[in-house]
């Protein structure tokens, strides 16, 4: 029977209901966490392309680095480039074997004052066997020298225009050249600049006799011009050798020692009459110090009331520092005829500031030379024979410009 009319719903229903009704919950849910799914993914992909964009930025900003250093290297590069342009001589572009050709005949004289009258040659041994021992013969070949321009003068030579009397007038000025040549060697040991300054005179004319037997087809300012690459090469060989040998050995360097010794060889007498203490004793003449070779090195050794002030008692012999200079005062006057060539194009950008820069940078090289020489004790001769190089080098220009 059914007391109370109705029946309750089941426990079993009652859970069912129940579940259902969580069901029912978690499907009203659901919505509401895709919609937290989707906003998440699309921060994710806003958060992608962030990145994207930010790397992209980041790649142009290197690139406009990358494009600006390479401007500043192009920059620094053409200034360099220019600087470079505005010391060195503008050279005349030739063909491989025209410029080596060149070259070679430039070096032939480079070559024989390099052996002869410099010590990376056998300078010294020349230089004192004819200066030193037969010195005093040179008045005796000035005098015949002057005596034949006399007579030759009387005779009206440069007239003598026969076929035998050409012959006759090339050998007498050969000779007579020749002779002034040997003058010139002779008294090298008085005048300490005759040496460099013959040279800068007989170059110009060694490359003139070149151009007339083995260019004769090419105008002569077309050949000057041809010049300024090989002078200019050569000067720079003849550097970096000079250099080289200083630093393959301590005897080559340009020190107390070795001017001592390029006195000594070269038979310069010490001068004791400001330092009358620094001679020796024992009344030879000699100085009151010596060089010591028993050591690894060659030094110079003081004994009592014996200084480094007594040196000065070699500082008017310039020979010395001459023929160890030599190399380098070759140098000067093959860039001065380079940069000379270059000056003589007919075609090009050749200016009145390209020769003003050439006026700086050979009078910083002079003074350069000069302060060297000062600092060794030796500024007197050498002085003089900077200004002598420099008014041969002209003279030598000059005859190409008068050729």
């Amino acid at each position: 029977m059914n007391f109370l009319g109705r029946s309750k719903p089941s426990d079993m229903q009652q859970g069912l209901e129940d579940e259902g009704g969580l069901e029912c919950a978690s499907v009203s849910h659901r919505p509401m966490k895709d919609a937290a799914y989707d906003n998440e993914g699309g921060s994710q992909q806003q958060i992608t392309q962030n990145l994207s964009a930010s790397k992209l930025s980041a790649n142009a900003d290197v690139g406009l680095e990358s494009k600006g250093s390479a401007h500043s290297l192009a920059t620094k590069g053409s200034t360099l480039s220019a600087m470079v342009s505005s010391v060195l001589p503008k050279v005349e572009p030739l063909p491989w074997a025209t410029f080596f050709c060149l070259s070679i005949w430039c070096a032939i004289p480079a070559a024989v004052y390099i052996l002869l009258f410099t010590q990376m040659g056998f300078g010294e041994s020349f230089y004192y066997t004819l200066s030193h021992q037969f010195g005093g013969y040179a008045y005796i070949f000035a005098g015949a020298l002057a005596v034949s321009g006399f007579f030759f003068y009387i005779f009206d030579i440069d007239q003598w225009d026969s076929a035998v009397g050409k012959v006759f007038r090339f050998i007498c000025v050969s000779a007579m050249f020749s002779v002034f040549v040997i003058i010139v060697i002779l008294v090298s040991n008085e005048v300490t600049f005759g040496i460099i300054t013959l040279f800068a005179l007989l170059n110009p004319l060694w490359l003139m006799m070149v151009g007339s037997l083995f260019y004769k087809g090419k105008d002569r300012r077309t050949f000057v011009t041809w010049l300024s690459g090989p002078l200019l090469l050569i000067s720079v060989l003849t550097a970096v050798s000079f250099i080289v040998w200083v630093c393959l050995d301590y005897s080559n360097e340009w020190n107390n020692v070795t001017k001592v010794e390029a006195a000594e060889r070269t038979g310069c007498a010490a001068d004791f009459e400001e330092y009358p203490y620094c001679a020796n004793e024992d009344g030879s003449g000699s100085t009151c110090f010596y060089v010591d070779y028993s050591g690894e090195r060659q030094e110079l050794v003081f004994p009592e009331n014996c200084d480094l002030m007594c040196l000065s008692v070699y500082d008017g012999c310039s020979n010395g520092f001459i023929l160890w200079g030599g190399p380098a005062l070759m140098c000067l006057s093959l860039l001065f005829l380079s940069f000379f060539c270059t000056f003589m194009r007919t075609e090009g950008t050749t200016t009145e500031k390209d020769m003003f820069n050439f006026g700086k940078l050979w009078f910083f090289m002079l003074f350069i030379m000069w302060a060297s020489a000062s600092l060794s004790g030796t500024a007197a001769g050498v002085t003089l024979s900077l200004f002598s190089l420099t008014m041969a080098n002209a003279i030598g220009c000059a005859m190409f410009v008068s050729a």
